[in-house]
């Protein structure tokens, strides 16, 4: 057993397409990540362990969010949805998975 850690990044777009990554002063303005420092994982032999990330709308408008990892690291992790709107005052749980092998 051991563990492996990972830090949340949330992207902000009026557009799916057009996502732009805010400072977190800016992004803290529209949307809440918990936990919002450190995905923790919990290695156990022959599993893909995974954690709950809940994104929380706290702004006036739609948020168009995307779950992205660095390019070396991409391979090692998934996500569920990978990406998506929430509406204002809404919340959506996004579960990271880490695969393992």
């Amino acid at each position: 057993m051991g563990s492996a850690q990972g830090r949340p990044t949330a992207v902000r777009s009026s557009s799916p397409r057009r996502a732009s990554v805010l400072a977190p002063t800016a992004f803290d303005q529209h949307a809440v990540v918990d936990p919002s420092d450190v995905l923790s994982f919990t290695l156990i032999p022959n599993t893909s362990p995974v954690v709950l990330l809940t994104l929380h709308n706290v702004g006036a408008e739609m948020l168009t969010f995307a779950v992205q990892t660095k390019a070396t690291h991409a391979h090692r992790f998934f996500a569920d949805p990978p990406r998506g709107i929430v509406g204002p005052g809404k919340c959506a749980t996004i579960v990271v998975g880490l695969k393992q092998g």
